[in-house]
């Protein structure tokens, strides 16, 4: 579709909402690598239940892991909380980069319906203009 048709302020949220999509999209990418790793670090954590188990009740009854801790073990547990710690801090960025995303499209929703383009009042500029938009995918239709 040619832009030039659009008003200067459809044309810079149009710019706008699609570089965040492409942010929001990249972040959610982002995002899946430490999800998994988690997940593998719980899988990990199930099936050795029972080793565990036994240092929770070692701690109660004597106050002390060190000496049935395994070298492994401390590794594992950092790795764990480093990870929540950091899917924390991206997911935090996900929401914020899609709450602005959410919020400029709903405001370009509401633009199709004012001031939208220069030409007259019988063009198909704001369709195409939607059709455009769908193929990037961004959904300007609710």
């Amino acid at each position: 579709m040619d832009y030039s048709t659009l008003s200067y302020t459809v044309k810079k949220k149009t710019n706008k909402v699609c570089e965040l999509k492409e942010q929001r999209d990249r972040k959610r990418n982002l995002l899946k690598i430490p999800v998994i790793a988690i997940a593998l670090l719980c899988i990990y954590v199930g099936f050795n239940i029972n080793r565990y188990s036994s240092y929770v009740m070692a701690f109660l009854q004597n106050h002390s892991t060190e000496s049935i801790l395994k070298r492994f073990d401390p590794i594992i547990f950092g790795i764990f909380f480093v990870t929540i710690i950091i899917t924390l801090i991206l997911f935090d960025e996900y929401k914020t980069t899609k709450r602005g995303y959410d919020d400029l499209r709903k405001d370009l929703i509401k633009t199709i319906n004012n001031e939208f383009c220069i030409c007259s009042n019988d063009c198909k500029c704001k369709d195409d203009y939607i059709k455009d938009m769908e193929k990037k995918g961004v959904d300007l239709i609710f």
